[in-house]
């Protein structure tokens, strides 16, 4: 958790710098093992996850620590472009670290 704060506060100054209206915050997600018996969450997994905000698509996604560090590093590539040139790179969806496709996701 400590090395993924400082990395969600990049690709939140990144996505501002670049004029993106996008807002990264972590979520901590707690698994429960199916196999416990009386459902003790004591002895569940938790996993830290990236909800990536994109109110220019108008829905939201979540990613894991992993792809959020690949993605960091992409983020990284678009901006030392963006300084290099004075120019925001035009991206298609394809080649946007910003951007993933909706996934279902399940509630209740």
């Amino acid at each position: 958790m400590n090395e993924i704060l400082p990395l969600v506060n990049e690709a939140n100054l990144a996505a501002t710098e670049l004029k993106r209206d996008l807002k990264f915050n972590t979520k901590m997600v707690k698994r429960l093992d199916p196999f416990l018996k009386d459902g003790q969450m004591s002895h569940g997994k938790t996993d830290i996850l990236i909800k990536v905000d994109n109110n220019e698509e108008k829905y939201y996604y979540e990613w894991d620590a992993e792809k959020f560090h690949n993605r960091i590093y992409m983020i990284r590539e678009i901006l030392e472009q963006y300084f290099d040139s004075g120019e925001i790179p035009k991206l298609d969806k394809a080649e946007d670290p910003f951007w993933d496709p909706p996934n279902p996701i399940l509630i209740g």
